[in-house]
């Protein structure tokens, strides 16, 4: 359970606990097991965005609650790159003629096929199909399982650590189609703007007069049927009016002003329609995979908190002191070892031109670990896909392997960078992932390249490796961390 860095020490200091290695948290751990343990309630917020999900580990105490961590965890899957490099395959793979039209005495006809709208047997079938086959579910996509997956690696390194008592998954699309009625009123003008606004930039808009449609002055929001006359603040009664337009319309109705809205006014508000499968598949998704595990949580919600479920988001203060570090799942390393062409049957064998299958394919060097030697002078070996074994890991005491995926620490320009390790050059050179900017919409990541040589340490190997926050946060979140160990 969470304690006091003082007490803490105490312990350490009496022998009565040892400290766990770990490259992001101060962990400590009893060295005798206790009878009766007093255990506090430890809540899991979990808010998904589209690019990346929060997550907020929140304990009760005696008067108040306590945020313990903030994580962030990188969801981004580089969707438009993939969708590029998929067009461009299809491309290509179109232009060598596999789908060719279909030709008679190089002619082209109609293939003529069974039409199971005006065949008899297709009025059978359908007659039969819906009552012998019940109808399929539908089924996320591949991105989709993918978020999944890497939410829950995040929760499962986290429960080593920490009883998690109770996951609450804060469910987006619910709070926007109950409507905005509990929304402050600074809210509401943001949710306004954002369906009405006028877009000057992509991802900014700025406020627009419902009535004369300028963006100059205040804009203030307006009850198209006046509170006084009966309105209510539904989100079909509202707009957005300049203040001359709203001084001239008054307690009057647009109609009875001789007035007329430049847009009709929706019954919710707008959504982008790339955002709520994501957000919908993702939480129902995870709600199921969290309650199916054999080490589950005792209550796993989506939507509002419960009766029975702490309050996962008090009101911390001072949010400086609550430590934010960024999660990132490392999933495994799927790398093209052949081009994606297929080259002629006639083409001679040799040059990294082997056969594969029925098909001839360019082989393509892939590299995707470093073997150092720690004896003088210190010698460095890129080891390709095809090297890559149990014989060279355990080659020598000597050498250390050096995967993707790991978490290492290697000197630039005389700094110390932290980053994991993304790319193998040619040449022996490690490329790096550092932090450049992280908030709840996006983590941007920056590709560092050093040198093997430089006092290069290995920090981590784990599945899920967590790293502190921005540059700019980093100091605030060590020493917050330091004064709340696990």
């Amino acid at each position: 359970m969470p304690m006091g860095a003082a007490y803490a020490r105490k312990l350490l200091r009496s022998s009565k606990a040892r400290r766990v290695t770990h490259h992001a948290f101060f962990v400590i751990q009893l060295t005798q097991p206790v009878a009766s343990p007093d255990l506090r309630p430890i809540t899991l917020d979990i808010s998904i965005q589209l690019a990346t999900a929060e997550l907020l580990l929140v304990t009760v105490g005696p008067k108040q609650a306590h945020t313990l961590l903030r994580i962030l965890v990188d969801l981004q899957t580089d969707l438009p790159s993939r969708l590029r490099r998929r067009a461009a395959h299809r491309r290509r793979r179109r232009l060598r003629g596999r789908y060719r039209v279909v030709r008679r005495q190089g002619l082209p006809y109609r293939l003529r096929r069974p039409n199971l709208r005006r065949s008899t047997w297709g009025a059978i079938h359908r007659r039969i199909r819906p009552e012998e086959s019940p109808a399929t579910a539908a089924k996320p996509s591949a991105v989709i399982r993918w978020r999944v997956e890497a939410i829950d690696r995040v929760v499962a390194a986290l429960r080593r650590y920490i009883p998690i008592s109770h996951v609450q998954i804060r469910d987006r699309t619910i709070g926007r189609l109950s409507g905005i009625s509990n929304l402050t009123p600074a809210e509401r003008r943001e949710a306004l703007i954002n369906a009405y606004g006028h877009e000057v930039s992509p991802g900014r808009r700025v406020p627009r007069c419902g009535y004369c449609g300028t963006s100059a002055g205040s804009i203030e929001v307006d009850h198209i049927l006046p509170i006084s006359r009966g309105g209510t603040d539904a989100w079909s009664n509202l707009t957005l009016a300049c203040k001359s337009c709203n001084r001239r319309k008054g307690s009057r109705t647009p109609k009875e002003a001789g007035m007329r809205l430049i847009w009709d006014p929706s019954r919710l508000p707008a959504s982008p329609r790339r955002t709520n499968p994501y957000l919908y598949w993702t939480s129902r998704l995870l709600r199921d995979r969290l309650n199916n595990v054999a080490l589950a949580p005792a209550q796993v919600a989506v939507g509002e908190p419960t009766a029975t479920t702490p309050n996962p988001t008090p009101n911390t203060g001072k949010s400086g002191r609550v430590p934010t570090f960024v999660a990132k799942p490392i999933s495994r390393q799927r790398k093209q070892v052949y081009t994606a062409r297929n080259l002629s049957q006639n083409t001679p064998l040799g040059q990294g031109i082997e056969r594969v299958g029925n098909v001839v394919k360019k082989r393509t060097r892939v590299n995707t670990g470093l073997l150092i030697s720690s004896t003088k002078p210190t010698r460095i070996r890129v080891i390709s896909a095809g090297e890559l074994g149990s014989n060279i890991s355990s080659n020598a005491p000597s050498h250390r392997l050096i995967r993707l995926g790991l978490l290492c620490a290697a000197r630039r320009s005389g700094q110390r960078v932290v980053g994991i390790v993304s790319a193998v050059h040619s040449l022996g050179r490690l490329t790096l992932l550092t932090i450049a900017a992280a908030d709840t919409n996006r983590i941007t990541w920056k590709r560092v390249v050093v040198s093997p040589r430089q006092e290069l340490q290995v920090l981590s190997n784990d599945r899920v490796i967590f790293l502190p926050g921005p540059p700019e946060k980093a100091a605030n979140s060590s020493s917050a961390s330091s004064s709340l160990p696990t």
